[in-house]
């Protein structure tokens, strides 16, 4: 099974079309949170329902006051997009998020304390985040050795180690994930 997964469309229409065509040959995609925030939000919320696409909610999905002139339906799909999404080993989220009183707190994963508190709150093989806005693979091995790979074009899962995917801001690109390969690719 191939899928498709892209996060941080901000409202841009254009970036959204093209993740939506580099990933036209996946079985499932996957939204990996933030259509909020930017011009088009409404016609990007009607194009992730016209194709399926499975989304989790990002900060700006979650807090943004700038969803306010969107009618109510599309309001209440924002507040109903779950913070997580899971197909096998693959865990879909928007990034590592921390409890602070009422809500939660979204934070950067870029360096190897955010990838290892997110590798310690999550058992999955394969998280797969955006926030960033930057594609990075952040590695742990099967002896807890952690190593960071920025701006990856392809990537091979080893069966022992686990990785947390950061896809690009939308404008940059999409990820492929093939599960029967277990390779990643990052296109632009």
């Amino acid at each position: 099974m191939r899928i498709g997964l892209f996060s941080d469309v901000h409202g841009d229409l254009e970036a959204l079309q093209r993740c939506i065509q580099l990933t036209e040959e996946c079985d499932q995609r996957i939204f990996l949170g933030d259509v909020a925030g930017g011009r088009h939000v409404q016609r990007c919320i009607e194009l992730l329902q016209q194709h399926q696409v499975h989304c989790v909610a990002g900060n700006h999905d979650r807090y943004s006051f700038d969803t306010d002139y969107l009618p109510e339906t599309s309001r209440q799909l924002l507040a109903s997009w779950p913070l997580q999404h899971r197909h096998g080993n693959l865990l879909a989220t928007h990034t590592l998020l921390e409890p602070r009183g009422a809500h939660n707190v979204y934070v950067y994963v870029l360096r190897e304390s955010e990838a290892r508190a997110l590798f310690a709150q999550q058992s999955d093989q394969l998280i797969a985040i955006g926030h960033t806005h930057v594609s990075a693979i952040h590695e742990l091995d099967a002896d807890g050795r952690y190593s960071h790979h920025p701006s990856p074009t392809e990537w091979t899962l080893q069966p022992t180690h686990r990785c947390i995917l950061n896809a690009p801001h939308a404008s940059k690109g999409a990820v492929i994930y093939d599960t029967d390969s277990a390779t990643v690719q990052f296109r632009a």
